[in-house]
């Protein structure tokens, strides 16, 4: 599958008002989310892993609602 493809799908099964609930509960568990000073290597670890895979859904949803032809947007330092 092509990533052009990818994004559209995930564009896609994001809009509406269904999945904009979806994906602020999805961001309220990793994005919004810190752990208390003594959490462990491993639950920091995981939680990152799981704020990466939102990161690239919220980045994919971008890509397919600006269509194949929209030119990249320029990353910032918060990016």
């Amino acid at each position: 599958m092509t990533g052009d493809r990818t994004a559209q799908l995930a564009a896609r099964c994001f809009r509406g008002a269904d999945g904009v609930a979806l994906l602020a509960y999805l961001r309220a568990l990793t994005l919004d989310r810190a752990l208390a000073p003594d959490a462990t290597d491993a639950a920091l670890r995981h939680l990152e892993g799981q704020r990466q895979l939102v990161r690239h859904l919220i980045h994919l949803i971008d890509l397919g609602r600006a269509g194949p032809d929209a030119s990249p947007a320029p990353k910032g330092d918060d990016a």
